[in-house]
């Protein structure tokens, strides 16, 4: 079973190996942003998609400067500068802790759900600043513009809801195949969440632009 989602600076390729994989990176990802090759190994990294996907939504959010963010930033999977600078995305003085604290300057570091990766959005005026390091691969700054990045996260996050509103069943079932279960599994309640999200971005937008 296999995806491809393509925007304006994203691609993502993805399938679902029928033989065992770890429950918690089910999915082999290939991503690429801009005209940049993330996961430069054969065939993409292990990943979950769905957390993929959930969590660009999550981050749109945030740079869209909404209440909701604070949610997201208690939930799972941003969030703090020393990701960052662990991953060797920035220098520890580049972005002095106490600056981020105070919310001077703000950064968000997440590794998109996919294996041995790291990224971080660091937001200045108009645009995002991006790095990531996956694997052994350290790259950037790639320079997007923020509403440019957020429509093409809403584009890609809607065609996917539609491809797992068609083909959940058969994914649970091919994870439980590979051993997985409960809460490796995409339940129809993370599906409505995924949604909610989803919707809540478009209407800023709305409202936005």
């Amino acid at each position: 079973m296999e995806l491809k989602l393509r925007g304006r600076f994203f691609e993502i390729v993805a399938h679902l190996p029928e033989t065992r994989a770890s429950c918690r990176y089910p999915f082999k990802v290939s991503l690429k942003i801009g005209d940049v090759l993330v996961t430069p190994q054969q065939g993409g990294v292990f990943g979950d998609l769905f957390g993929l996907v959930r969590d660009l939504v999550r981050l749109s959010i945030c740079l869209l400067g909404e209440g909701k963010c604070e949610e997201a930033e208690g939930d799972s999977f941003l969030f703090w500068r020393d990701m960052a600078v662990e991953a060797g995305c920035y220098k520890a003085d580049e972005i002095p802790i106490e600056d981020a604290v105070a919310g001077k300057r703000k950064i968000y570091s997440t590794s998109l759900m996919l294996q041995d990766c790291v990224f971080s959005f660091r937001p200045v005026k108009n645009h995002l600043m991006l790095h990531f390091k996956c694997g052994n691969r350290n790259h950037g700054p790639l320079e997007i513009p923020t509403k440019d990045f957020v429509l093409d996260v809403l584009s890609l996050s809607r065609e996917f809801l539609k491809f797992l509103m068609e083909n959940l069943e058969r994914i649970n079932k091919q994870l439980e195949k590979n051993g997985c279960e409960w809460p490796f599994i995409i339940t129809k309640g993370e599906l409505l969440g995924l949604e909610k999200d989803v919707q809540y971005l478009k209407e800023i937008l709305s409202r936005k632009h």
